[in-house]
């Protein structure tokens, strides 16, 4: 109700506004607002996804917020530029120039309207814009997206319909069209786009490079309806999680055939990791069900499975054309796909059956892979500082029921005296989310008992230290790669931790003196349960040892 007076007030006071101005000069903005919507249109996808997503706070508004500003900042320049071309108006009688005006007045609210809406929709936030939802999952339509309310005045759609019609002609944007490149814009915008597994308090957007392994293929054996069923697989890394996982609903992605009409296609069906390495497919036909990463994963492959239509150009036993994939505000573009039978069947295949059996051996390639089990620990410390939650310095930490742990920062610590800290008060580690748990690995240069992650005894793995990671490796060859660590200097000790984002490379690490004077303990986070054999530079094994990584033990 809210949401619906304000759109046809803001629509009737622009209308009202622009009749008062005079014919010519109703007609100028209106046009000024259809060029300036087409380029921000134009404009939006670029700037956001090739400047903008950097996986930081900023992704969840970046849609929305670059639009409006784009949109704003054109139609400002549009209007100065054609105020100073056209000074006067040309008179009118007083009825024409009042139908005029408020023809072209009201054409210019509805855009007007319609684009600041869709801008808004793009914003996180509640699900609901002033108490109205027009597109949600719904749980009668077995979890699927379904139209739950319409505006009086539905500005969203007659704009989203207006662009798409002007972008097949003059104002086509070049190769392929915004009514290809954004189907279903109206419905994302209210409220599909938001409509994630906190109701909209939960994130939005990935940044491009989150996203690996794409492979489109359409299975004509497959699907609930008997006209084939597309399967869409993909691999997601840390910079997409949420909350430590990867979590998806159905709105979030969609697929849509790149014709003047796409069909737009919401997935039934996902396949999902397991935690024992192996894979299972569900269906979205509830509310509550999401794709999700196991705990503790740095990764995740996905394949989502869409019902083909009964008609279109995406439909029949061999579709043809381009097919636009969208992931969390993404669109990726295959050009071509192969028609497979069994082709579902292939894309979920498990990796169960997975190994490490070269950590069976004592050398490999050269290097010196020895047994690391005292270097190995399931314990969560920050010692040899003890910290309370008064001290943590740039460091975030967050209160559970099993105390205070640190959730992300980096800070620098004199070593000293010990005190005594209440418990309330005291940081006892690093937070893990449930089903993982927190293991420490020594990595300390020069040590005499050290593990060769630096490549001092190992030449092939100094070659690689720029480019490969330092991963802790599970039975299934699965490996895990450091989101944190504490480093003992001589006279302070550094902090760091960021689950979200682990290190990319060795050379990312702390620079290690080769004298052994420092002592570097990284932090690795892993599913409950995993049965670690050791960990490798890369595909090179630097040390082998046999740990059940259980509940850790903290040290405080």
């Amino acid at each position: 109700m809210i949401l619906n007076v304000l759109v046809v007030a803001a629509i009737g006071f622009i209308a009202y506004w622009w009749m008062s101005q005079g014919a010519l000069s109703a007609i100028l903005h209106c046009v000024c607002v259809m060029v300036a919507g087409a380029l921000a249109f134009a404009l939006w996808e670029p700037i956001v996804v090739n400047y903008l997503l950097t996986g930081g706070a900023f992704d969840n508004y970046a849609w929305g917020m670059t639009l409006s500003l784009v949109f704003a900042v054109l139609l400002l320049v549009l209007r100065v530029a054609s105020d100073k071309l056209v000074p006067f108006d040309i008179p009118l009688q007083k009825y024409a120039n009042m139908a005029i005006g408020a023809g072209a007045g009201i054409a210019s609210g509805v855009l007007t309207v319609g684009i600041l809406l869709i801008a808004c929709g793009f914003i996180q936030g509640p699900v609901d814009l002033f108490e109205f939802t027009g597109y949600a999952r719904d749980p009668k339509n077995q979890g699927q997206p379904a139209q739950l309310a319409k505006l009086w005045v539905d500005a969203p759609r007659y704009t989203e319909s207006f662009f798409a019609s002007v972008s097949r002609g003059g104002l086509s944007p070049g190769r392929g069209s915004f009514a290809t490149n954004q189907p279903g814009l109206a419905q994302m915008a209210l409220s599909l786009h938001k409509d994630t597994f906190k109701k909209g308090d939960a994130r939005t957007t990935i940044p491009p490079e989150s996203v690996t392994g794409l492979e489109l293929v359409f299975d004509p054996t497959g699907g609930s309806n008997g006209s084939g069923v597309y399967a869409v697989r993909f691999t997601v890394d840390t910079k997409a999680f949420d909350q430590g996982q990867f979590i998806l609903s159905a709105a979030q992605a969609r697929l849509a055939d790149a014709s003047s009409n796409p069909r737009v296609m919401f997935p039934r069906q996902f396949n999902q990791p397991m935690e024992d390495g192996s894979t299972r497919t569900y269906s979205f036909e509830d509310t509550g069900n999401f794709a999700t990463t196991p705990p503790g994963q740095q990764s995740g492959t996905f394949v989502l499975l869409f019902d083909a239509p009964k008609s279109g150009p995406a439909s029949g036993s061999s579709p043809r054309g381009e097919m636009n994939f969208f992931l969390k505000g993404l669109r990726f573009s295959f050009k071509q796909f192969p028609i497979e039978s069994g082709g579902v069947a292939r894309l979920t295949g498990s990796d169960a059956g997975l190994t490490a059996p070269a950590f069976d051996v004592t050398k490999e390639d050269g290097g010196f892979v020895f047994d690391a089990q005292d270097l190995v620990a399931v314990i969560n410390t920050l010692r040899p500082v003890s910290l309370s939650t008064n001290d943590v310095k740039s460091l975030q930490f967050k209160t559970t029921d099993g105390g205070n742990f640190i959730s992300g920062g980096t800070s620098t610590f004199p070593k000293g005296a010990s005190v005594t800290i209440s418990r309330n008060l005291v940081v006892k580690g690093f937070l893990c989310q449930p089903g993982t748990t927190i293991v420490m690995v020594d990595v300390s240069r020069g040590k005499e008992r050290g593990m060769d992650i630096w490549g001092d005894r190992s030449p092939k793995v100094k070659e690689i230290l720029s480019s490969a990671p330092l991963e802790l490796v599970d039975k299934r060859g699965k490996g895990f790669r450091p989101v944190g660590y504490v480093w003992e200097r001589l006279s302070d000790v550094e902090i760091s931790f960021e689950p979200t984002k682990p290190f990319a490379t060795v050379d990312a690490l702390p620079s290690q003196p080769s004298s052994g004077e420092n002592t570097l303990r990284l932090v690795f986070i892993v599913p409950l349960g995993s049965e670690i054999v050791g960990l490798r530079v890369g595909k090179i094994s630097v040390a082998r040892c046999s740990l059940k990584a259980g509940e850790a033990r903290a040290d405080y």
